[in-house]
């Protein structure tokens, strides 16, 4: 059985090497476009921040390792078309002149995601910066070295690490946000809230409720660096030395356009075995639709740990369907140096749009010798007290509860039913408790006070 794998990201590396465990003796093949593999651009902030050796540990694996596994690799490798009725893939290396043609018995899509651009003057990777692979990281870290401004597009996941960064390096940072509070499809007002005091504590100014919807570049010169004005749409004009852009990314999919079919945002849509509408063609990763259990919905939502779950899955069932992928929860951990943000499951806000009949707790917990605090919210269905959701704020590096309590969700366990579970005593703490007991009792609470109104 030969199996070709576009794409040698995190999705199609697990998938190879499932593939490999699963089918000894099948002929595995990937293609990728870059010179190198296996780039974890969740280390790109922890290089802003100065600790340079991490970029260095920024690859998992080699093209040699692989190899070793009986996984080929083929680097500066363009993929051109693919057939799947003839189930044929053309290539061209960059090294060569000559299209090649190889057949597959079956095909992994892992072709990844593109960053969402916006029309402007800026001359990348110079006064307009994009956040996600090894060149951007080195771009802006030189940019950081020479500027005293910047404009952060999007107040997401990206936006906000990317604009505390530039703070705390001591650049001027405004970031440009068209919800009415940051970080709007993973937390709620109240915790937003909290994300939101800490940057501007930093210093960042944040512009809500706006987009950028015109950009000015002035032209360099012998004793003047180019220089960018964003104009938003509420009027207001902000002289910058350069514009980071994260609102988002789309799929990678044109290779297959008309040949299998697509979901949400031109994603490949796949089932629960990571299967695609065509037979032999899977899809993993940024390319591929994710299955949300608590929302009902097959939408498209990169993430890398949903990445190599896809990944996993796929490489299992290239002949047989032998395991389906346990739905996603959007489970992150935003670790941004001392300040932690963390969630998974629904937000109390999306609950409440799907129909959820819901509540939500919220504590803080402050250490009793420092200034460290822990600020929780949990979502939670009214009468039953099962688990929905989770979130957590903190300047201490506690995001593993993210996984606790995806686990209880994954599950569908209440609250009652993990309240006097055995973890770890936690001293220091004000309330040493521990977080699942106290969440519970105030949901008891809550519930009681509900009951007798």
């Amino acid at each position: 059985m030969r199996v070709l794998i576009v794409g040698a990201s995190h999705a199609g590396i697990a998938a190879a090497r499932r593939a490999r465990e699963e089918y000894p003796d099948a002929q595995i093949t990937m293609f990728e476009r870059k010179k190198d593999i296996s780039f974890v651009s969740q280390t790109i902030p922890l290089f802003l921040m100065g600790q340079e050796d991490i970029l260095k540990q920024g690859n998992y694996t080699t093209v040699a390792e692989l190899a070793q596994e009986g996984i080929e690799v083929l680097t500066e490798t363009e993929v051109r078309a693919i057939d799947v009725k003839a189930k044929t893939l053309s290539y061209k290396q960059d090294r060569s002149k000559m299209l090649e043609i190889l057949s597959y018995d079956k095909l992994i899509m892992a072709s990844g995601s593109y960053p969402i651009l916006p029309p402007t003057s800026g001359v990348f990777n110079k006064t307009f910066f994009l956040l996600k692979n090894f060149e951007d990281a080195m771009s802006i870290n030189r940019f950081m070295g020479l500027a005293n401004k910047v404009v952060v597009i999007g107040g997401g996941v990206i936006g906000t690490e990317i604009s505390r960064i530039f703070a705390l390096r001591g650049l001027s940072v405004t970031m440009v946000h068209s919800h009415d509070f940051l970080m709007n499809r993973y937390l709620d007002p109240l915790m937003s809230e909290q994300v939101e005091l800490a940057l501007k504590q930093e210093g960042v100014i944040i512009l809500k409720n706006t987009r950028a919807i015109d950009y000015k570049t002035t032209k360099p010169s012998i004793f003047r660096k180019p220089k960018m004005s964003v104009f938003t749409s509420d009027g207001a004009e902000v002289e910058t030395d350069g514009v980071v852009v994260s609102v988002g990314f789309r799929p990678n999919t044109y290779l297959l356009i008309g040949q299998v079919e697509f979901g949400d945002k031109g994603a490949i849509l796949v089932d629960e075995y990571m299967r695609t509408t065509t037979p032999d063609v899977f899809a993993v990763g940024d390319c591929a639709t994710t299955y949300l259990n608590l929302s009902k919905e097959n939408v498209y939502i990169p993430h890398a740990s949903d990445a190599i779950r896809q990944g996993n899955v796929a490489g299992v069932n290239l002949v047989t369907c032998q395991e389906k992928i346990p739905p996603s929860l959007g489970t992150y951990n935003l670790n941004m140096e001392s300040f932690t943000i963390a969630t998974t499951g629904l937000t109390k806000t999306s609950a409440l749009a799907h129909h959820y009949d819901v509540d939500a707790a919220y504590y803080e917990n402050r250490s009793i010798n420092s200034d460290k605090y822990a600020k929780m919210y949990l979502v939670y269905e009214v009468g039953t007290k099962r688990i929905l959701g989770f979130q957590v704020v903190s300047n201490l590096a506690i995001g593993e509860y993210a996984n606790i309590f995806a686990l209880a969700i994954q599950d569908e366990k209440t609250i009652d039913e993990i309240e006097l579970t055995d973890f770890y005593f936690e001293h220091g703490y004000k309330n040493p408790s521990g977080f699942t007991k106290i969440l519970a009792k105030i949901v008891r609470s809550q519930e009681e006070a509900r009951t007798k109104k």
